[in-house]
């Protein structure tokens, strides 16, 4: 069987409170990470009614690696490592020295009262449908009661 691939990684910060110019925090993201979102940044009109876990500030670099998303209630910055060749042999090194420079300055700025890190990876199994089964349908659920 081959290796795992990692896909993606993502951290979620989310604030205390809500954030009504979550576009303050674009320049200082940019410049930690030293320009690494050198696309043209989209800033969105959103609506006040709208929910506050919608982006208003939407951050890509060039290479489709690196994304920052900012809302109202949160931010999510997310490094895809699907769209470099690099995805087998991922420096996690590299995706922590990120992270830690992007949340100081989100840390200066906001309080966060909880945080999310998510990773999408791949594995290649030859029979997935067996190992599906096998790992989220229990045939053997013992004596069930109403």
């Amino acid at each position: 069987m081959s290796k795992e691939k990692l896909l993606q990684m993502q951290i979620a910060l989310f604030f205390d409170e809500i954030e009504n110019r979550p576009d303050k925090l674009m320049d200082k993201i940019d410049d930690a990470l030293e320009g690494i979102f050198d696309q043209m940044p989209t800033i969105l009109p959103i609506p006040p009614d709208a929910p506050p876990e919608v982006p208003n500030v939407i951050m890509n670099s060039s290479n489709g690696i690196y994304n920052c998303n900012i809302a109202k209630s949160r931010i999510d910055f997310s490094v895809n490592y699907a769209s470099s060749s690099n995805s087998v042999s991922v420096d996690i090194e590299s995706f922590i020295d990120k992270i830690r420079l992007f949340a100081t300055v989100v840390f200066s700025y906001k309080n966060i009262v909880r945080f999310g890190l998510v990773g999408q990876y791949f594995f290649r199994n030859p029979d997935p449908l067996k190992k599906i089964k096998s790992k989220y349908l229990k045939t053997d659920l013992g004596e069930l009661e109403e």
